[in-house]
């Protein structure tokens, strides 16, 4: 007998199939995504107080300026962006998940990961491919209710920033995240 939650699995697994190879197919060119890094990185020092103090004490910012987020039980995300360090991008990466657990919708957002420190930032570099996601080495940033960044988050090695969503996603997941350098 089949079940409703292996019905919405399948169906998951079947969206998931449709949306990551169209998003992974479009492969924006370096030049899409240098601009999207800039806008990307002037929305969060627009948004929130103290970001662009945190932004410029790191070492390097791998900048997605657009990331998909669709699922339902079972999840995925994709994205592409660029490594900035100083003023300059340096590698362009992609970024992509699974997530499972409660989850239902289609999302869009930018994500910035500050490197705060030579080493995080060299291992990063020196590494082939990353993966962060239950790492306690990397913090999700906490926005307080006056739009400001949390200083007792803001001393872990790897900051991540999630700005600009778009669209519904109800979720309360495990996630696991899959950086790859890319060749552009």
């Amino acid at each position: 007998m089949i079940t409703r939650k292996f019905f919405i699995s399948v169906f998951a697994l079947l969206l998931m199939a449709k949306v990551l190879p169209v998003a992974h197919s479009y492969a924006a060119t370096a030049g899409e995504i240098n601009a999207g890094i800039d806008a990307t990185l002037n929305e969060l020092k627009g948004q929130v107080i103290g970001a662009s103090d945190t932004l410029a004490k790191a070492k390097g910012l791998l900048v997605f300026p657009s990331t998909w987020k669709a699922g339902i039980t079972l999840g995925g995300q994709y994205g592409e962006g660029g490594l900035q360090v100083g003023s300059k991008v340096t590698d362009y990466y992609s970024i992509a998940g699974l997530s499972l657990g409660f989850q239902l919708g289609v999302q869009k957002q930018r994500v910035v990961l500050a490197f705060m420190s030579d080493e995080a930032l060299s291992r990063f570099q020196q590494g082939d491919g990353w993966e962060f996601g239950l790492d306690g080495s990397v913090a999700l940033i906490k926005i307080g209710f006056d739009g400001s960044v949390n200083s007792l988050t803001t001393n872990e090695p790897v900051i991540v920033f999630v700005v600009g969503q778009k669209g519904l996603m109800g979720a309360l997941t495990f996630e696991g995240y899959k950086l790859t350098r890319l060749k552009k």
